[in-house]
């Protein structure tokens, strides 16, 4: 790829393997990529924004390269253009890391071959330095180096052994989304997240205690995103009593019996999680929590003092 970059080439680098996938470039730059472990585009943009049902037709085919999907959806209005370009930008660095970062030990490349150039409709919206890509490719790989999980070990929620533990928004998201046995993979394409930065959330939320590896056999193969999904997942509002900290919140969650399995949180956050910045969504975007998990932060907040 870097060669390809440097040459200032065009043409789609085909990879076959495991993961297989895609990169588009044009001029040097990529305009475009996918890859079999992560999210394709089309579940990205159908669970990242609330589009209406006809819009799922037009997505059906957004990794077509001569569909000009994006144009379709601004046109009628379902969709800013800052949106698309965002979830373009995330959906390349995501596939680029997948297909280029030495996951497991059971990844491997069986061809690499560089085909006749054909522009994707999503160079339009969206062209990425491929430096600026392996940037952020290293940072994921630093970031992760030391707790990566794997992309299909289950992980569950769990008690706290300790009175708190500080998360950021987006573990607290990701935290909410998982509802019994679930794998980092497995909670990506459900609601249409970068598989990145869910491994990434899933290893700070094992750090944290909020939740432990499950034993036994993991998943094989990205599971597809069910009819009813509409969005990605969606925490709570801040939780109430002294400011908490901007890098994180406090979240304190009582003691529930031995073996009982974690209470159900229903995901509440409109905002979109950005791939590749750290930035927060926007507070304005929070509606209220259920009542049962106010009264469980409540509780907690009650056994510590």
């Amino acid at each position: 790829m870097q060669t390809l970059a440097s040459q200032r080439a065009s043409g789609i680098l085909k990879i076959d393997g495991d993961p297989s996938g895609a990169v588009y470039f044009d001029g040097g730059e990529i305009t475009f990529a996918r890859a079999s472990w992560a999210p394709d585009v089309g579940t990205r943009l159908l669970c990242g924004f609330r589009l209406p049902d006809e819009a799922r037709e037009l997505i059906a085919g957004a990794n077509q390269p001569d569909r000009d999907v994006g144009g379709a959806l601004l046109r009628r209005n379902y969709l800013s253009r800052a949106a698309l370009s965002s979830i373009l930008r995330s959906a390349v660095v995501d596939a680029v890391t997948m297909l280029t970062v030495p996951m497991e030990a059971g990844s491997f490349v069986s061809d690499l071959r560089l085909a006749v150039p054909d522009a994707h409709w999503a160079g339009t919206y969206s062209r990425l330095r491929a430096a600026d890509v392996w940037v952020q490719a290293r940072g994921w790989v630093a970031r992760t180096a030391r707790h990566r999980v794997a992309r299909t070990a289950l992980v569950e929620l769990c008690d706290l052994g300790v009175p708190s533990a500080i998360v950021r928004r987006e573990e607290w998201a990701i935290a909410c989304a998982i509802t019994g046995a679930m794998s980092a993979q497995g909670i990506a394409w459900r609601y249409g997240l970068a598989l990145c930065d869910v491994i990434e959330q899933v290893s700070l939320l094992l750090e944290a205690g909020l939740c432990a590896l499950v034993p036994g056999p993991a998943l094989a193969g990205p599971p597809r995103p069910g009819p009813a999904l509409a969005g990605p997942p969606r925490p709570g509002p801040a939780l109430a009593g002294p400011p908490r900290p901007a890098a994180g919140l406090a979240a304190t969650l009582p003691h529930r019996p031995q073996g009982a399995g974690p209470a159900p949180i229903r995901p509440v956050m409109s905002a979109q999680v950005a791939a590749g910045d750290g930035a927060p969504p926007d507070s304005s975007a929070y509606t209220p929590s259920p009542p049962e998990l106010l009264r469980r932060v409540l509780d907690g907040l009650k056994n510590m003092s």
